[in-house]
């Protein structure tokens, strides 16, 4: 779907750092910020995401890695895996 938005101009200027801070374009943010507000669980909004500005960086390295989504998604579960059994002592359910 596409769409044809005017803004004021200070609007488009904030628009426009926001996305830079973000490490993303203009219409990848404005797409990024519609869809957190659309697709929220069983109809109701997604809550609010870390600053754009302090997950900039990350972003820009996940791309750069090259890591797929399946590498990330088992990387973040051995952590969270490993801070579970430091807390716990013992593997958790999931494993």
């Amino acid at each position: 779907m596409n769409f044809l938005i005017t803004f004021p101009a200070e609007t488009e200027q904030k628009l426009r750092e926001r996305a830079s801070q973000s490490g993303l374009s203009v219409e990848g943010f404005v797409q990024q910020l519609v869809e957190r507000e659309v697709l929220g669980t069983n109809g109701s909004p997604v809550p609010p995401l870390p600053s754009d500005a302090v997950l900039a960086p990350l972003r820009r390295e996940v791309e750069q890695s090259g890591a797929t989504d399946e590498e990330l998604r088992n990387f973040f579960e051995e952590l969270r895996e490993e801070v579970y059994q430091e807390q716990h002592g013992r593997p958790s359910k999931t494993k």
